[in-house]
């Protein structure tokens, strides 16, 4: 392995990155999704994590941000959603509380451009016995802009009733015009707005204008990054629908969910 130090490093960990699925290092971590209202669990974000055979685990934000840009996802992530679909169906096979869980996971634009993409998902929802608005479908907002064919993709997956969200709103330029021109049930505030509430008078603002839009769009809004009981009450009072964050709980694997959150 190149030191990290090494300009070589980043080409040397994406030749690894490709090699990674085949060789049995990725894996699926859940976080918890809540009602503010409640506090009940009602859904679960599937994240994609990397354990390097000899360096370890790799930060998602490390491979990430060369995978997506250079067009590395779409293995990973039909291994993210499929594996992520086996674990909900099971989940709902062992326990009552699993029963009205959704699945989110990530999807890149490269992912949107496959052919028999939304006749393969909704394949996949339908052998498990479920219904297409039990996956939802989060396109990052830092991605790169999706071209015609992953647009249309986008417009097909709505249309059969998968769930479509941004994720990581607020943070990209083109927050608005992705609002604006493609299809959305819901809006994710990035975590770095909910990181500064209930005090930081500029994260208030950004928040409930988000609110404020995603109300007026009849959008479902969640709330990344709540790691305080206070950044929690103030984003129900604010009218925020759902939130993960630490305060809920941590990504874990799929046994540990299950065992933390719906037995």
């Amino acid at each position: 392995m190149p030191d990290r130090s090494d300009a070589h490093h980043a080409v040397w960990l994406s030749g690894e990155f490709v090699a990674a699925e085949g060789r049995g290092e990725l894996s699926i971590a859940y976080q918890p999704i809540v009602e503010l209202a409640t506090s009940r669990v009602v859904g679960a974000e599937a994240l994609l994590r990397w354990t390097h055979a000899t360096s370890g685990a790799v930060s998602p934000d490390t491979f990430i941000g060369f995978a997506e840009p250079e067009g590395l996802l779409s293995g990973p992530g039909a291994f993210a959603l499929q594996t992520a679909l086996d674990d909900l169906a099971s989940w709902r096979a062992n326990s009552r509380a699993a029963r009205d869980l959704f699945v989110s996971v990530n999807v890149s634009p490269t992912q949107l451009d496959s052919p028999g993409l939304v006749t393969d998902l909704k394949q996949a929802v339908d052998q498990r016995g479920m219904a297409q608005r039990d996956l939802h479908l989060e396109l990052t907002e830092t991605a790169p802009p999706p071209g015609p064919g992953a647009v249309q993709a986008l417009h097909d997956l709505h249309s059969h009733g998968f769930h479509i969200a941004i994720d990581d709103f607020g943070t990209g330029y083109s927050s608005l015009l992705r609002v604006q021109n493609l299809p959305c049930d819901s809006l994710k505030i990035d975590r770095a707005f909910t990181a500064g509430l209930p005090d930081d008078t500029a994260c208030r603002a950004i928040v409930a204008s988000s609110l404020a839009l995603a109300h007026g769009m009849s959008l479902g809004t969640v709330a990344e990054g709540i790691e305080t009981v206070e950044q929690r009450n103030h984003l129900h009072q604010a009218g925020c629908d759902l939130g993960q964050g630490y305060l809920f709980g941590r990504p874990v694997d799929a046994a540990t969910f299950r065992a933390t959150h719906l037995d």
